[in-house]
């Protein structure tokens, strides 16, 4: 049996013990969990009676850009001195606590809740940064829902001494120890303690190599279904191509952290064929409060899915390992940017009074770019799939509200309105920002070299413990660049809020833009305005049934024949050598119509093609 702790080292265990100022002692309850926080807390003011300090949960934490008030969801907060005297506090705003007394504090105690259970209506928390607390099934600790700091003592070395049920196991990037019904975590710091959230549940995990990382998966699934094997399957070839991407990788370790949130009650209202008005009703109400996605750390990341049974109706796109493979090369990417190439306000982050950068086109444009180009170039995406996800994400972008502010003015103050509301765009039009300035450096190098060099370059010159100028680093990106034209690129479209060059960027890679372009595309055979025949919408909206045919019909539908729109699209978009393949409902039974395809040219915006194929082979192809 492995250890319960990834990368146990005991010699830093014990150094780091021997030197700690921070000491957390951590239990899993049914619908929480109790902290108690040893450490020694630095004074904000002298008074003639004694002194006050203040202890604090962070209002947010890195890679969300939201407003997330942990403190909220802390209860039974209490203060005792080294004698164990209880001492005067007052909760100030929603994450900070003042301590007076007459010694100073030493220990403090509190309750923090299972957050993900809880409803939320303002500024609820993403899963992927929540918590989850429950001493049956298992636990998500990020840090930000567990661990409070006094002010100004962020910095010194923090241990966890965490209650581990039995048979239970601690999954982190942290090192530490297993000892009986605890474990013991160490890191050099509460930002590193907060950049390594904990899964602890029963073991389901797997792991492989990439390149000189190791990468572990362990997953909590609450419907107890093992499916680390699964995700070691199909995450295995997505990392292979990120190790022909980059040069090299500047982590020693990851671990993928996977909770699985059972749904498969709302994929069988969804996908059984008939759903009803309050089943969808049910469904929508729930779904609407679930944050399904991924946050991203240093040397791991969390991620939150839903497991919506498996039906054969069921989209490809809510299959558990789909989910997974959607968000998974975006947020191990983040080990470049902003983890490993940042400003100071993500290397010193004020937890309790954040300040925003005005990169996203880099932190979340760029990872999102290069998540996209390395599943295309290590051949997990197709070229019509490539082409379709970019030509989404500039459709998408267009929707950027550039008449009212800029990238970077909304990236400055993207926790609040109406920025925030803008915050989505950053995988749209962040990505596509990064594609066309890509574009330009492979133009101007001739295809020797790419935005990645550029990127790791930088990376190389700053890393992880060195953050670059904020005001500066639009001309230090440039200066390593050696693209002309690209400093006014960043002061028209990223600083500036002109319309973006798709066609004038593209061309370099090969592509031809069209605004306004067309396709020809296999003929919808429920349409009556195109086929002899009268259909009915049903399963509100998500079906058809037809109610009559005429002579003229040419697809072999019948009468009462009931068609799922999802099959319909699907089976359009599939159809080759001139057949559709059409599954149908009819008498009761399911059969698949192989229905002669009939096309019609239709308006496709932002049409994208290959119009040089030596410039758009060398794009498809590592340098």
């Amino acid at each position: 049996m492995k250890q319960p702790i990834l990368f146990a080292l005991l010699g830093l265990l014990a150094s780091a013990s021997a030197t700690a100022q921070s000491v957390y002692l951590v239990d899993i309850k049914a619908d929480g969990a109790t902290v108690e926080h040893r450490g020694f807390a630095a004074p904000d003011a002298n008074l003639s009676d004694g002194f006050a300090a203040t202890y604090h949960l962070p209002k947010t934490v890195p890679g969300t850009y939201a407003t997330l008030d942990y403190g909220r969801f802390v209860t039974d907060f209490t203060a005792v001195d080294a004698e164990g005297k209880a001492l005067k506090v007052k909760k100030k705003g929603n994450n900070s606590w003042e301590v007076r007394g007459s010694a100073a504090p030493v220990t403090v105690r509190y309750t923090v809740a299972s957050i993900m259970e809880l409803k939320v209506k303002k500024d609820k928390i993403f899963e992927p940064a929540s918590t989850y607390h429950d001493d049956q099934k298992g636990s998500v600790l990020n840090g930000g829902g567990v661990y409070g700091f006094w002010t100004g003592q962020e910095r010194g070395p923090v241990t966890v001494d965490l209650g581990t049920p039995k048979g239970w196991f601690a999954a982190t990037s942290l090192e530490g120890e297993a000892l009986g019904d605890r474990t013991t975590l160490v890191a050099s710091s509460y930002h590193a303690l907060l950049d390594n959230p904990v899964l602890l549940t029963k073991p389901d995990t797997a792991g492989f190599w990439v390149a000189n990382t190791r990468v572990t998966i362990a997953v909590l699934d609450l419907n107890g279904t093992p499916r680390a094997a699964d995700f070691k399957r199909e995450l295995e070839a997505d990392m292979a191509a990120v190790e022909r991407f980059l040069p090299q990788l500047p982590v020693d370790r990851y671990t993928f952290l996977t909770m699985v949130g059972d749904f498969r009650w709302a994929g069988d209202i969804l996908f059984s064929g008939k759903p009803s008005v309050g089943g969808i009703i049910k469904v929508v109400r729930s779904l609407s409060n679930q944050g399904f996605g991924a946050l991203e750390h240093n040397t791991s990341s969390v991620y939150y899915l839903g497991d919506f049974g498996s039906g054969e109706r069921m989209p490809e796109d809510l299959r558990v390992e789909k989910q997974l493979l959607d968000a998974a090369v975006h947020e191990f990417m983040h080990i470049i940017t902003p983890l490993g190439l940042h400003a100071p306000a993500i290397h010193d982050f004020d937890y309790a009074n954040p300040t925003m950068s005005q990169h996203l086109w880099l932190y979340e444009g760029v990872t999102e770019y290069f998540a996209q180009l390395i599943r295309y170039q290590g051949g997990r995406l197709t070229q019509q799939e490539y082409l379709d996800a970019m030509r989404g994400k500039i459709s998408q972008g267009e929707k950027f509200p550039n008449n009212k502010f800029s990238f970077t003015e909304m990236s400055r103050n993207v926790l609040d309105k109406p920025y925030a509301e803008a915050y989505m765009h950053v995988y749209d039009r962040g990505a596509v920002m990064a594609w066309l300035i890509d574009a330009q450096i492979r133009g101007a190098q001739q295809g020797q070299r790419s935005l990645i060099d550029v990127i790791m370059a930088l990376h190389t010159q700053y890393g992880p413990e060195r953050p670059f100028d904020e005001a500066g680093f639009f001309d230090a990106f440039c200066e390593v660049a050696e693209t002309p034209g690209l400093r006014e690129f960043f002061t028209k479209y990223v600083e500036g809020r002109e319309a973006l060059p798709y066609a004038e960027a593209l061309k370099l890679i090969g592509l031809d833009y069209q605004a306004k372009g067309s396709e020809v595309k296999a003929m919808n055979p429920l349409d009556a305005a195109k086929n002899d025949l009268k259909v009915k919408v049903s399963n509100l909206g998500m079906g058809r049934v037809v109610k009559k045919v005429g002579p003229n019909e040419w697809a072999g539908l019948k009468v009462g024949d009931e068609v799922a729109m999802q099959d319909l699209v699907s089976a359009r978009d599939a159809a080759v050598d001139g057949i559709m393949k059409l599954p149908v409902t009819r008498g009761g039974s399911r059969v698949v119509l192989e229905v002669p395809v009939k096309t019609e040219t239709i308006s496709r915006p932002h049409q994208l093609s290959v119009a040089n194929d030596a410039l758009w082979t060398a794009f498809s192809t590592r340098p």
